[in-house]
């Protein structure tokens, strides 16, 4: 008999490199689900990350690629951190989740998104 334990961890791998961080996971209120904190200030500069699960199946530790079965759509998926900073939250093609971070817009640069939205309107 194979005995499935609760999610252990959501890693965060690099596309850049080999780096992975690690955050653990608490039970949520039903048997499958569950909820990790993920400090986005500990993403590197300039980074795109793919998040995975990490499990026990029986003896063996295994990691599968953490996806979503919904749209994003709704959900707060952007935030701004300290230091000029941005943090992207999307839904890849694949369907797996995604973490980019990245400069944040400079106020001139979101200041020039807003005049042609203006300037059509009139």
């Amino acid at each position: 008999m194979v005995i499935l334990s609760r999610i252990k961890k959501i890693i965060l791998k690099s596309r850049q490199s080999d780096a992975k961080l690690a955050y653990p996971t608490a039970a949520g209120s039903l048997k499958t689900l569950f909820t990790a904190v993920i400090p986005l200030t500990d993403l590197p500069s300039d980074s795109i990350e793919d998040t995975y699960i990490q499990y026990d199946l029986g003896t063996q530790t295994i990691e599968q690629r953490l996806i979503l079965a919904r749209s994003l759509e709704g959900q707060m998926t952007q935030a701004i951190l300290p230091g000029g900073r941005m943090v992207l939250i999307e839904k890849s093609y694949n369907n797996g989740i995604v973490l980019k971070e990245f400069p944040a817009p400079s106020l001139g640069e979101k200041n020039c998104h807003i005049a042609p939205k203006v300037s059509g309107g009139i």
